[in-house]
């Protein structure tokens, strides 16, 4: 990404730039000498809506902050407590070679040691209460502000904050997709 002019988005715990997909590089509506790169789901969902305005908008009437707000709850309540319990559990899938990998990326991303990623005992289930609770906490939400007739949280359209969730509704029900 780097080489093509892409932004970082993020960083490791050791403070150095992490690239990650997606990233697309743009000629523009128009076509221009130079592309625009733009890198991270979110910077391409707003960049997409302002260079082509006249398709499906992700952040319609101006929601952006209102969904970032929701997708930082979001994380806060679930995916973070998920992903630190389920990541242990993955190099069993894996074979040698991708476990080696997928253990040393983690633990330079994150900054633990595997053993660290999800705790025993007491503490996991200490965490296991917490994700719970999250999970409440999102569920009373959703039911409380849910409309039956909606398929979508902002209306008949998905926007972003629903894709990168995997948050929607459906009849009366709100579901999970991830």
């Amino acid at each position: 990404m780097k080489a093509i002019g892409g932004a970082p988005t993020a960083k490791r715990a050791d403070g150095s730039d992490l690239y990650t997909c997606p990233v697309i590089s743009d000629p523009g509506p128009g076509g221009h000498n130079t592309p625009a790169v733009i890198s991270d789901s979110w910077n391409i969902a707003l960049y997409l809506d302002k260079a082509y305005p006249s398709g499906p908008l992700l952040f319609p009437s101006d929601t952006a902050v209102l969904q970032e707000v929701y997708i930082q709850k979001i994380e806060e309540l679930v995916q973070t407590p998920v992903l630190l319990l389920l990541l242990s559990f993955l190099p069993a899938y894996l074979n040698p070679p991708s476990v080696e990998f997928f253990v040393k990326a983690r633990e330079l991303s994150l900054g633990l040691k595997l053993e660290d990623w999800c705790p025993e005992g007491a503490a996991r289930e200490n965490a296991v209460k917490g994700l719970e609770i999250g999970l409440s906490k999102l569920a009373g939400l959703l039911d409380r502000h849910g409309d039956v007739e909606r398929m979508f949280v902002a209306g008949a359209e998905p926007v972003y904050m629903e894709a990168q969730s995997g948050f929607y509704t459906h009849q009366s029900k709100w579901s999970a997709t991830w």
